[in-house]
């Protein structure tokens, strides 16, 4: 025969109103903790704290049940399992804790050495040519540009659009903090020189340092857990230095590499600083895959020609002012009027360009390298030497009109280049080759409609792009808008 349960008094009803809204209330102020608190020390330990409680008055509170019905009295090792229950939930708020986890990272004994390796966009090679038109990408082409595959490895950045040298981390884990350093000795030229001493005592020594790379520094921390990471530092290039490497020449690379506030691991190599004129159109783009594997990929780079073009070069001025002197022209309008106005506009450059006696010279041919590089005289070349070659003489003529107002476009064929000018509801070509052999008409009909590299003969392999894609239009003005600048011309 069951009996009824006992009502509960007064106080026992108070005393449950008063559990009730404490529980309301601790409620409240763990839910204000954890909007309150950005990195969730406090509510992961205020958290542990209600926890451990709860745990404490549950294994006591089933103790004591058990012990009620044990005929011998109280169980044996309730101190010690009541410790147990309070190690385990404070292990458990340990590991939520961040900062609890960042010291287990600290001073993990059991877990394996920092490992990493040097990584390069380009294999063991720096392009001039690459680090200077691309120093200032804008958002768009970071956008555009900067994307990672779904089975690519993780990557962290310095900056939005990454650099080409960085470094392949392993067993990264979440909250690790490493910083990476990557810095250059000076180039092949840190030869010592023997001078004739002034003084008349034996022979002096004098050398020259030139550090392509200054040490670049990053330091960041890791937001998951990875087997593979790759870790990308601004590079903090010598522009100048960059701009007047003359030659293909190695150079020492040292890669720093610490984590967690351990003894950094350093690797040095021997690296390629390709000369400035060499301009990579046909590249093996290097990643990194999640599972470690690196995979290559060929790119068409050709668009990097537009560095070439350079507006500002103070030699363009005085083209101008030579090409008014032709009589083909008053004065440059750009756009103002119509069609056969952008005509005499380019005529004139032409004519300035056969006054000087610049010809063709076809060559192209440079050091050997993993990518597919073309020699590219800068203006200042090819206005000393009086030579050009397809890329040259088109770069230059679209130099010169980018500076007078109009839209220059470097045209690639297979094996081929000419530039033409966006007359707005067509392209006007030059063959540039023809320069001093053939008058400027002829160059136009011939690259515009007669050859069978010509606009009008491969209009829609321009306009179709396919997966082996050969045929590019190359706007100016466009890479200029995605932050493509010229290499910039500065005197010896």
């Amino acid at each position: 025969m069951s009996s009824a349960a006992p009502n509960k008094t007064t106080s026992e009803k108070i005393l449950d109103k008063v559990a009730a809204g404490c529980g309301i209330g601790l409620f409240i102020y763990l839910k204000h903790l954890c909007e309150k608190d950005k990195t969730g020390e406090w509510t992961v330990w205020t958290l542990t704290f209600v926890g451990m409680i709860i745990a404490a008055l549950a294994y006591a509170g089933l103790r004591g049940a058990l012990d009620e019905k044990t005929a011998d009295g109280p169980k044996p090792f309730f101190k010690s399992g009541l410790t147990c229950i309070l190690l385990l939930a404070l292990g458990v708020g340990s590991y939520f804790s961040p900062k609890a986890r960042q010291m287990w990272l600290d001073f993990n004994p059991l877990r394996p050495a920092l490992a990493y390796e040097p990584f390069g966009d380009f294999h063991r090679e720096i392009f001039p040519s690459i680090e200077l038109g691309f120093a200032h990408l804008s958002a768009k082409a970071v956008q555009e540009l900067v994307i990672d595959g779904p089975d690519e490895a993780l990557v962290y950045r310095q900056r939005p659009q990454g650099s080409t040298i960085g470094v392949i981390l392993h067993d990264v884990r979440k909250g690790d903090r490493y910083t990476v350093k990557i810095r250059s000795d000076g180039n092949s030229s840190d030869l010592t020189t023997i001078t004739p001493a002034r003084l008349g005592i034996g022979w002096g020594q004098a050398t020259n340092k030139t550090h392509f790379l200054n040490e670049s520094s990053y330091t960041f921390v890791a937001t998951q857990d990875t087997p593979i990471a790759l870790a990308n530092p601004e590079l903090i290039f010598d522009f100048k230095a960059l701009t007047q490497t003359s030659q293909t020449q190695p150079i020492n690379l040292t890669f720093e590499v610490s984590r967690n506030g351990g003894t950094p691991v350093t690797t040095t190599q021997v690296w390629q600083v390709r000369q400035i004129r060499d301009c990579p159109i046909g590249m093996k783009i290097q990643t990194v895959t999640n599972r470690g594997d690196i995979k290559e990929e060929v790119m068409n780079t050709a668009f990097f020609f537009s560095a070439y073009v350079n507006e500002n070069h103070p030699m363009v001025d005085q083209l101008i002012t030579e090409a008014i002197n032709t009589g083909k022209v008053n004065a440059f309008t750009g756009y103002q009027r119509d069609r056969n106005t952008v005509l005499r506009q380019m005529e004139a450059i032409w004519s300035a360009l056969e006054n000087r006696g610049i010809r063709y010279s076809s060559i192209t041919a440079t050091t050997g390298s993993d990518s597919h590089v073309q020699h590219v005289r800068l203006i200042e070349d090819t206005l000393r030497v009086s030579q050009a070659n397809c890329v040259d003489g088109s770069i230059l003529f679209a130099s010169i009109a980018r500076k007078i107002g109009l839209d220059p476009v470097l045209v690639i064929v297979p094996g081929h280049c000419y530039v033409a000018i966006d007359a707005g509801n067509d392209l006007i070509a030059v063959e540039m080759t023809m320069l001093g052999g053939r008058s400027f008409r002829d160059a136009v009909e011939w690259a515009t409609h007669l050859s069978p590299r010509s606009i009008s003969r491969n209009l829609l392999k321009f306009t179709r792009p396919t997966q082996n894609q050969q045929h590019f239009l190359i706007s100016i003005r466009d890479c200029r808008d995605f932050g493509i600048q010229p290499i910039p011309y500065i005197p010896k």
